[in-house]
């Protein structure tokens, strides 16, 4: 099955409450509750997410390069030259020891022998549990956005068109979070997502027809 890169629309909007209507969001895949390895999205999400030292670690290098490649086609050659590609950060900061510079190393990968600019505009100031290792204590959206800051040394030129980008969109907090933050600093510029896979929950209405 090959993923293929589709748009956020009002038939997914309902598993991620904190996008708006007016937020623009794509992704390849989807990740259902009960999924295994014989789904892409499971195989490439989990093998990207891998710590160091874990078992199967030796996969996460070519799911980097996967992710990274299935972004450089997708994106339309007159993007390359207009578009600021911008990472989101994970949730241990840049000094720890859990750090993982995983999409910023995709977008690297999407990036080489074309003329894209990513940028790790935004930064974050300390570390917090990865939402899924919290359960249901994930961080909340006021919370992100304290956490974010503007790296003033990447900020120029001032972007004219951003591509937030992540692995796996959830609830949309931290997108929301970040587009929030690099609206404060460069208002009017046109925002958008871009994500590996979406989280979908189960229809439960779905169950009552069955009865």
């Amino acid at each position: 099955m090959t993923l293929r890169l589709q748009r956020i629309g009002d038939q997914h909007r309902r598993d991620h409450y904190h996008l708006a209507a007016e937020d623009e969001c794509y992704f390849f895949g989807e990740l259902t509750r009960g999924q295994d390895y014989t789904s892409p999205s499971k195989r490439l999400i989990s093998n990207l997410k891998k710590k160091r030292g874990a078992n199967g670690y030796q996969y996460k290098a070519s799911a980097i390069q996967q992710a990274g490649d299935m972004f450089r086609g997708a994106i339309a050659p007159t993007a390359w030259g207009t578009v600021t590609f911008v990472p989101v950060p994970p949730s241990r900061c840049h000094g720890d020891t859990g750090y993982d510079d995983r999409m910023l190393r995709v977008l690297q990968h999407m990036a080489r022998g074309v003329n894209a600019d990513v940028r790790e505009l935004v930064l974050q100031r300390v570390s917090y549990q990865a939402s899924h290792e919290s359960g249901d204590d994930r961080i909340k959206l006021d919370e992100l956005v304290e956490l974010y800051q503007i790296d003033d040394g990447r900020a120029e030129p001032a972007p004219t068109s951003i591509l937030i980008v992540d692995d796996v969109l959830t609830s949309g907090c931290h997108y929301r979070a970040m587009k929030r933050i690099l609206l404060d600093r460069f208002p009017g510029v046109r925002i958008r997502g871009l994500f590996i896979a979406r989280r979908a929950l189960p229809d439960l209405a779905a169950d009552f027809d069955a009865l």
